[in-house]
This record gives structure tokens, C-alpha cells and sequence, in this order.
């Protein structure tokens, strides 16, 4: 999602001109959002585990390529017991440049070892979109966050669903 922390605390460092006060500004957002993690006030996207359940069945490669910090990630998908999906996973801490940058899903196509033309790509931000499609993947999927979801951006995906329940059915279709 987002554009990456770097970009965030840039933001914020421009706002606040206090690169102290922007880390503990980031410090109790950070906190805050593993509270109500552990409150159960967070929400997987829906059929997020149907759509995980589907692709393992079929024996394809699931990997996981997110702009957040391998730690921090890691603790979301232990908490959701998703850990287990994933063959292989970069987080934002393994590359140089985050989203919309490409260096990501360049590391993704290269763990994954496949054809990169047989690559399929969820995605739900704009800068996410942005990155798969300048490491060469066209087979991108945009499943919009909140702050796209009823926007007019057109990314001019391979496809645009609601949801992953309309994933599935892609797939189905592809095969």
C-alpha cells in the first residue's frame, strides 16, 4: 500500500520540520495500529483466506511482495495465521526502493522463477500498480484500497475487481 515509509516520514518531517517529532509520530501510529490488531479492530480484505485456500490447492506459487518492514509484516500475517500461504516473500527492508519504484516485484520475478508473463499480481494501491508494471509484469490485478476504491483512477490493469472473490473467478477463467 502507500507510498513506503521513507515517503511518509518525509512527508511528515516536511510538516512537522522535526525528524524526532516525525519518528515518535510514527512510533505511536505504529502502536496504535498493533492495539486494535490485538483488539481484533483489524479486518483481513475480504475473502482474502478463500482466494489463499484456492491458488494452494491448485499448487501455485503465492508470494508476498509489501513496502512494509519484514518485522512488521511478519507480525500482521502471524496474527491472521497466513505466514503459511507464502513460498517466498520481500518486504520493504530487503530493497533499495520502495513503491512505486520497481526494485519489489523485481525481486519478486526473480524468486519466483517462473516466466515472468505467467505472473499473476494483486494489488491495491496506485504505487503498487505502478511498480509491477515498470518490472514488466502485465498480468496485475487491481483489487483498490479505501483511498481508490471509489475514485475514477484507471491504472489500465489486466483487470480491476472488488474483491478476491472476483480474483478467483479470474483465475478460474485463465486457468
Amino acid at each position: 500500500a502507500g507510498g513506503g515509509v521513507t515517503y511518509i516520514n518525509s512527508e511528515i518531517d516536511r510538516l512537522t520540520k522535526n525528524h524526532k517529532q516525525t519518528m515518535r509520530i510514527r512510533k505511536l501510529r505504529e502502536d496504535a495500529f498493533f492495539e486494535s490488531l490485538e483488539a481484533g479492530e483489524v479486518d483481513l480484505k475480504p475473502f482474502t483466506t478463500e482466494i489463499l485456500n484456492f491458488i494452494k490447492e491448485r499448487n501455485i506459487k503465492i508470494g508476498l511482495a509489501s513496502s512494509t518492514y519484514g518485522e512488521k509484516a511478519k507480525k500482521v500475517l502471524e496474527y491472521f495465521k497466513l505466514l503459511e500461504y507464502f513460498d517466498f516473500m520481500v518486504f520493504g527492508d530487503e530493497v533499495e526502493h520502495l513503491k512505486p519504484a520497481p526494485d519489489i516485484y523485481l525481486e519478486v520475478v526473480k524468486r519466483c522463477k517462473e516466466d515472468i508473463d505467467s505472473i499473476l499480481v494483486f494489488e491495491d494501491s496506485v504505487s503498487g500498480v505502478t511498480a509491477a508494471k515498470s518490472a514488466g509484469l502485465t498480468g496485475i490485478i487491481h483489487v483498490p484500497d479505501s483511498s481508490v476504491k471509489n475514485s475514477q483512477v484507471q491504472l489500465h490493469t489486466f483487470a480491476r475487481v472488488k474483491d478476491f472473490s472476483e480474483g478467483i473467478e479470474i483465475i478460474k477463467r485463465i486457468g
